[in-house]
């Protein structure tokens, strides 16, 4: 790998650390807090997501495949690369569209359940409410599916942006959690656009006569 790949590298290992201990733990800390106070309509809402949020969500993410995914990977096969690179941006740019939606929204949710006390059982639960769908679903693709993997990474670290504004800032509004969560899912699909550059770059150079 070049030198900017091994940076690239090192920084989401150092970054995986807390996603990783968030992932593993999280969710279950919170759940075992909030039966102790007692919070069970937050409980069984985000118990229930789990069966739910999988298949609602790859439905909302459908329009993008067909729209923009699909059509870019038989424009890149064509060798139209030009129009291959931008409908996979269009298509990235769907999910991330969705991804937002669904994580703001599961804090949005989980805080209306708090009225004193400690937040950190609300933001741990809401925190394995909106990763969980990705997480799954980029295990349930393996590890060949590096844009997967790295969309779910983004939405984790979108998430750990959206406790920070919850715990630091001032009575921070949806806005602010909004663009938390939207400014590490945007330098991931800076890292995709460049894979998907490079890989056009690496076709370019293979088919090129020597």
């Amino acid at each position: 790998m070049s030198r900017s790949e091994n940076a690239i590298a090192a920084v989401i290992g150092l970054l995986s650390i807390p996603v990783m201990l968030l992932n593993f733990g999280g969710a279950i800390i919170g759940g075992i807090w909030l039966t102790i106070l007692g919070n069970w309509g937050l409980l069984v809402l985000g118990l229930s997501s789990i069966f739910i949020s999988s298949f609602g969500i790859s439905f909302a993410l459908m329009p993008g495949l067909l729209l923009f995914s699909a059509p870019g990977v038989f424009a890149m096969e064509k060798g139209r690369y030009v129009i291959g690179l931008l409908a996979a941006l269009l298509g990235n740019l769907w999910t991330d569209a969705v991804m937002t939606v669904w994580c703001v929204g599961c804090f949005v949710v989980a805080l209306g359940y708090y009225s004193d006390g400690s937040v950190w059982p609300y933001l741990l639960w809401a925190y394995g409410m909106a990763t969980g769908p990705w997480t799954y679903m980029a295990a349930r693709e393996g590890q060949d599916a590096v844009g997967s993997t790295l969309a779910a990474f983004g939405a984790c670290m979108g998430v750990i942006g959206i406790m920070g504004v919850i715990l630091f800032a001032s009575h921070p509004s949806i806005i602010d959690i909004t663009i938390a969560f939207c400014i590490p899912i945007s330098v991931v699909l800076i890292l995709q656009v460049g894979m998907a550059i490079a890989l056009v770059k690496s076709k370019d150079t293979f088919l090129s006569p020597a």
